[in-house]
């Protein structure tokens, strides 16, 4: 089920009341039930699959917490094992086969021509559930978590429905307890809870979906388009991936919130970092701090070495995104620059870094540029694309920086995007650029509170008014559900 359709629009508010009316001992079943519910819209039998990893992951938790100490590490390699296996099959059978066949070809190898690709579809999120599921493995064989014996709340751990697509990961730590707390109604929370969702909403049909149809457009065409455009088109494409995913963020985060869950951050201003490290800090921060602490800190513990820990690391995260080389090289862009910064830092320490926008101007633009054109290939669908935008930018790019650049090149051909389209794409890109450096300085969610009654529901009146006229309705899907 889609947060921006009108299935929603009806299930969550009929949850929330349901959930609310019942006694507490029947409040988890019920949200269990709403739960499979929600995911089954997609497609019903891959609730089986999550079903498995439930299984997996909470018989797992118990052996390792109950095992000989040689054994349990054991214990935990074979839960992860299934985890990415069955993530393996899903997402990359296909591509590994299609690689493996290409590089056997080279040396005359035929047997691999023989394995039969299989015609199955990406179960929605699943990549966000085996990682949620092995964060709680791992967190139990760390001694730093306790095996869940009850099968109703870690059930919902995994499948708890605001953060059942797409995040954020949480640690279980931070969730599992939750579900045993009494949840009763409170006014405050639930207001808290309905100016995020209507802050996510603003970002998602307002802001990411007026963009995506130019970025779309001008990809299907990226041929016929200038160095100019597309640099342009990479800015758009920058803001509509944050704004998509984060706006799922704040919508699934402020649902949890009006029912009495506290969700972790998911993302806090990026765009507004002054150095690539701040950048990560900032961006998609439950799976950064994932692979941080899963798999950075054990690798460049046990190899020595921060700067191949750190390319592996981001090109992982890469593959973990998409089963195409334009997600690994897009990872491996990032941590190249990451190692080049770290070498920086060590080997000059007196060159500074600022994280505030007022400190470094420079930094800020630095960065988004960098992320914004590696971007590039997070949305093509194949390198050939990719380099082909790349280079177009870059060599717009160099003209600019050498006072050689045909800023008239604006005006090329946008073929089936219209002047009205680009009009509000530029205005919502910089109104919410605005909005996001206030935000930085002042919570918007505090704001409203400042106000009387009337001004703030005014306000709120207002932001519905935006999204019901200036917003696209054709339930266009989140981004990162595809992953």
């Amino acid at each position: 089920m889609l947060f921006n359709s009108l299935n929603f629009a009806v299930f969550f508010p009929l949850v929330c009341v349901i959930f609310f009316s019942l006694p507490s001992k029947q409040k988890l079943p019920f949200l269990l039930l709403a739960s499979c519910v929600f995911y089954s819209v997609y497609i019903p039998a891959y609730l089986l699959i999550l079903l498995l990893v439930v299984a997996i992951d909470f018989i797992a938790g118990i052996a390792i917490e109950n095992a000989p100490e040689k054994k349990k590490s054991l214990y935990l390699t074979i839960s992860i094992l299934m985890n990415v296996g069955l993530l393996a099959v899903f997402k990359y059978y296909n591509f590994a086969l299609t690689n493996i066949q290409a590089l056997a070809a080279i040396f005359n190898c035929r047997y691999f021509e023989l394995l039969p690709f299989l015609n199955l579809a990406l179960p929605i999120g699943l990549s966000f559930h085996t990682f949620q599921s092995m964060s709680y493995t791992i967190e139990v064989r760390a001694g730093r978590q306790r095996a869940e014996r009850n099968l109703l709340v870690y059930t919902l751990y995994v499948l708890f429905f605001p953060q059942l697509v797409a995040g954020p990961i949480e640690r279980p730590q931070n969730l599992l307890h939750q579900f045993r707390e009494i949840k009763a109604f409170d006014e405050n929370r639930v207001v808290r809870g309905l100016q995020l969702m209507l802050w996510g909403f603003i970002k998602k049909v307002v802001i990411a979906d007026r963009l995506a149809p130019l970025v779309d457009s001008a990809y299907a065409h990226y041929s016929e388009h200038t160095g100019a455009v597309l640099v342009l088109i990479s800015f758009f494409f920058a803001i509509q991936l944050y704004c998509d995913f984060s706006g799922y963020s704040d919508i699934a985060i402020g649902s949890a919130e009006v029912l009495g869950f506290k969700l972790m951050e998911n993302f806090r201003r990026p765009y507004l970092a002054c150095s690539l490290p701040n950048f990560w800090q900032r961006w998609h921060i439950s799976l950064t701090s994932w692979f941080r602490d899963y798999l950075f800190l054990p690798i460049s513990f046990w190899c020595q070495q921060l700067y191949l820990a750190t390319v592996v690391v981001f090109m992982i995260s890469g593959l973990w995104h998409g089963a195409n080389w334009t997600f690994v090289v897009w990872g491996g862009l990032h941590g190249t620059a990451m190692s080049i910064i770290f070498f920086m830092r060590k080997h000059f320490p007196k060159l500074k870094f600022s994280d505030g926008i007022g400190g470094s101007f420079c930094g800020f633009l630095a960065t988004f540029s960098f992320v914004s054109l590696t971007h590039i290939y997070f949305r093509a669908q194949s390198l050939e694309i990719a380099n082909a935008v790349a280079m177009s930018c870059l060599s717009f790019c160099a003209d600019l920086l050498l006072f050689r650049a045909k800023l008239n090149e604006l005006d090329a051909n946008w073929y089936s995007i219209n002047s009205t389209e680009l009009f509000w794409a530029l205005s919502l890109t910089l109104l919410f650029s605005a909005a996001e450096y206030i935000q930085d300085k002042w919570s918007l969610r505090q704001f409203p509170e400042k106000f009387n009654a009337k001004l703030r529901y005014g306000l709120y009146y207002l932001a519905l008014s935006v999204i019901l006229f200036l917003g696209k309705f054709d339930a266009r899907p989140f981004i990162y559900f595809q992953f």
